[in-house]
């Protein structure tokens, strides 16, 4: 690494570029960069922390399996009902023909919203149990009030649905929607991304009992940060919002961040919408939310697709072991380290990769890495060379060491 103010990194300047020409194509939309692409990292940056946050996250699949069994266990139902049959009892319960269930502050508002002349969602909630039920049931038998008219008229055979769920030992009303409400859980959605992935993702979900943020990320390969340089993308995901009890739509966003300056503390997070749906039964169903999903990683492929390519790619398999093809790679001048024999090479390489033995792709650039900078060399140009051999190889395909 030469020694001027702002050293560049040759194979990182190259790689960032390309990285900034698709990721506009893909429509993101980029910051400036604040010093030119590949300069050198300073030697205490947060790269590893940071790519760290994302890497230490549960596996996808597992997370997301997690998520749908703790739904199940709210064991969730819906009724769609008649105002008219609703009852509420001076304990704050309503008698439904489902049977009693206790309204949660938030679902009764909604419901009263839905059924209760204008103004009575705001008022009812603060009176005592057995008034809020007197004034309630008076409306009620006369069937729901239409407050989409401007003017709230009695309709006498007004519906709602009715999300009931388990809440300690009781039924609970956690949601109230309109009969058209259309129905795509968050444990459906959750789903839907498992059957999503085409290649390992890390996954956070977060729920508040109502809505739902799931969060798919992937990470750049590159451990080291001494082969990172500013402008080096290194997180990309799919993020999806959605809400149970209707207060929000659906949203789907493609996302990718590059770390712009020299100890990777400003970032640039680049969000892109792909699209959203509302709660009705027309537009929200499992089709129309897979479109989304599958746009969004289409955003994002060609960053998942060049990194899960090394993860993938088990260049040290076959009948032969790992020494052997190693030996292949260094004899086939794969690496070149001038003033240094293939024999030599190939040791300083090999006794690299036993420190931490693996398989593929990633394995091998792990161990020109630890190579570069472990073992003994004559000059910093000859590790320098190493460091740049492993950058070039974990995008170089067909790697051919049988």
């Amino acid at each position: 690494m030469t020694a001027t103010a702002n050293p560049i990194i040759p194979e990182a300047a190259t790689r960032n570029e390309r990285v900034k020409v698709v990721a506009r194509e893909q429509g993101f939309a980029l910051a400036p960069d604040i010093f030119a692409s590949g300069t050198a990292l300073y030697e205490s940056n947060q790269f590893s922390r940071k790519r760290e946050e994302i890497a230490k996250r549960t596996d996808a699949p597992l997370a997301l399996e997690n998520f749908r069994e703790r739904i199940r266990k709210e064991h969730r139902e819906d009724h769609d009902v008649t105002v008219k049959s609703l009852r509420m009892l001076p304990t704050g319960y309503i008698s439904t023909d489902a049977g009693l269930i206790l309204p949660e502050s938030d679902a009764f508002k909604r419901l009263a919203t839905f059924t209760l002349p204008p103004g009575a969602s705001s008022f009812l909630p603060a009176c005592e149990p057995a008034l809020r039920a007197t004034n309630a049931n008076a409306f009620w038998q006369e069937g729901g009030y239409d407050n989409t008219l401007g003017a709230a008229m009695i309709d006498k055979e007004a519906r709602v649905k009715l999300r009931v769920r388990n809440g300690g030992a009781d039924r609970k009303l956690w949601a109230v929607t309109s009969p058209t409400y259309g129905r795509f859980d968050v444990d459906q959605v959750a789903a839907l991304l498992a059957e999503s992935l085409k290649a390992e993702a890390k996954a956070e979900v977060t729920y508040d009992g109502y809505r739902a943020v799931f969060d798919l990320s992937w990470v750049t390969p590159i451990e080291d940060p001494r082969l990172v340089g500013t402008g080096e993308l290194f997180h990309a995901g799919v993020r999806i919002s959605t809400a149970d009890d209707a207060s929000e739509r659906l949203r789907v966003w493609a996302l990718i961040e590059r770390g712009l300056c020299r100890n990777f503390g400003i970032i640039d997070k680049s969000e892109q919408d792909v699209g959203s749906r509302i709660h009705r039964g027309n537009q929200f169903n499992k089709e129309s939310i897979e479109t989304l999903i599958q746009e969004a990683h289409a955003k994002i492929a060609p960053f998942v697709d060049a990194w899960i390519e090394a993860a993938k790619d088990k260049i040290f398999d076959g009948d032969e072991d790992a020494r052997v093809k190693l030996q292949r790679f260094v004899d086939r001048g794969h690496l070149k380290i001038a003033g240094v024999d293939k024999q030599s090479v190939f040791n300083r390489v090999y006794s690299a990769w036993q420190k931490e033995p693996g398989y593929t792709r990633t394995s091998l650039v792990n161990a020109l890495t630890r190579a570069a900078h472990e073992s003994p060399w004559a000059s910093p140009w000859q590790s320098q060379a190493v460091e740049q051999a492993a950058m070039q190889y974990v995008y170089v395909r067909d790697l051919a060491l049988n």
